[in-house]
């Protein structure tokens, strides 16, 4: 089941998605795999490994990302971050930029996309996973940035190109050589925009007020959402999409929330549902999911409610074949996973630490990045229908 969401799926099924430092601060603390048997029977998990000083971003994109058997994530030292990449295998560190940056992560193809910044100049750049040279750079505009800060920005990769927004601007490169396609100077209407998705060709991406359909090729607009400005209030907009339908969710005046269903051809609507404020929303052909209080299951083609799952987590979950894997309970200690299909819920460990971000998860083992600054690999053990 191809699955498309506010967070970054991995092509691959059974993954979700510069030098060796010898200092105590990045040793990693290795300990004995546990084992899991049951499909109830949760236990404290003992980490496999641990790095710290690895950011927490509180992203709807999938982190931390994982590729080419390293993992790959923002690593903050007071007001310094840097790209880092660790083994899967024993979290070692394989690389790091020996620049700072400010912006997030997205990858493709083996590269790795994300802000540089030197004194006062600003560049998209292109890293080689497997050893973080440098494959592009596009200058940007300067900015008064003082620290990092990846909320200022919104990376996206995909086969068609990469997709960049800064402020209110939107840039479509060229991934392999990080030429400009096209660019739309002051497009949005506010800076919070929802993650940009592609289906087809065509790119979607939402802010406050306005639903684009834009033609990845050349930045043509092919169709506009506007909604009911006298009902609408403000709020980042969630956007999932599908073979043939973009869902998102609008919040109302007065503290309501609708979800929205379109036609990708065209922007007609297809239907519409009253629900509570979600905290993300992801969909399939078949189904589409809000996570509010609870997991909500809908119909996609015509919005009829299935059923609801109890899920107090509030995390982005992480796709592994037909479950999506989350953060639970009200700590934010317990990794769960839901059968989509069946809606069968799977406890697979117990952290010992609370993470409010969401998960990536690959070869049994779920990496996590921790309120305490920590990015642990928790063993879990895949049940068999997952």
């Amino acid at each position: 089941i191809s699955i498309i969401g506010v967070f970054f799926l991995s092509k691959n099924p059974k993954t979700s998605r510069l030098k060796n430092e010898g200092n105590s601060e990045n040793k990693v603390q290795i300990a004995k795999m546990a084992n899991f048997s049951s499909k109830t029977d949760i236990k404290t998990a003992i980490p496999v490994w641990e790095v710290p000083n690895i950011r927490n971003p509180y992203t709807d994109s999938q982190y931390p990302i994982l590729e080419n058997g390293l993992v790959y994530a923002i690593r903050e030292i007071g007001t310094d971050a840097k790209v880092v990449s660790i083994s899967q295998k024993d979290g070692s560190i394989a690389w790091e930029t020996p620049f700072s940056v400010i912006g997030g992560l997205a990858s493709i193809n083996g590269m790795i996309f994300t802000v540089s910044k030197i004194e006062n100049k600003q560049e998209l750049v292109a890293l080689n996973c497997r050893n973080g040279q440098i494959f592009w750079k596009f200058s940007l505009p300067p900015e008064n940035t003082i620290k990092a800060d990846f909320s200022r920005y919104e990376i996206a990769a995909f086969e068609e190109g990469i997709c960049f927004i800064q402020g209110r601007d939107i840039y479509f490169l060229d991934k392999d050589y990080g030429t400009l396609k096209w660019k739309n100077e002051a497009f949005f209407v506010h800076c919070m925009v929802s993650r940009p998705q592609i289906e087809n060709g065509k790119l979607f991406i939402a802010d406050t007020e306005h639903l684009h359909c834009i033609d990845s090729r050349d930045g043509a607009i092919l169709w506009t959402k506007l909604p009911d400005r006298n009902t609408v209030d403000f709020m980042k907009p969630m956007v999932a999409v599908t073979k043939d339908k973009v869902f998102i969710t609008y919040k109302m005046r007065f503290g309501a929330c609708k979800l929205f269903a379109l036609s990708t051809e065209n922007g007609k609507d297809l239907w519409e549902k009253n629900i509570t404020l979600p905290y993300w929303i992801c969909a399939n052909q078949e189904y589409i999911f809000v996570k509010t209080e609870k997991l909500d299951f809908y119909l996609a083609n015509d919005g009829r409610f299935i059923r609801s799952e109890s899920v107090k987590g509030t995390c982005p979950p992480c796709v592994v074949g037909n479950s999506l894997f989350m953060i639970n309970g009200k700590d934010s200690r317990d990794i769960i996973s839901i059968d989509i299909k069946t809606g069968i819920k799977y406890n697979h460990a117990y952290l010992q630490i609370a993470s409010n971000s969401g998960l990536n998860v690959a070869n049994d083992v779920a990496y996590v990045p921790a309120n305490n600054g920590t990015l642990y690999a928790v063993p879990i053990k895949l049940a068999s229908s997952n």
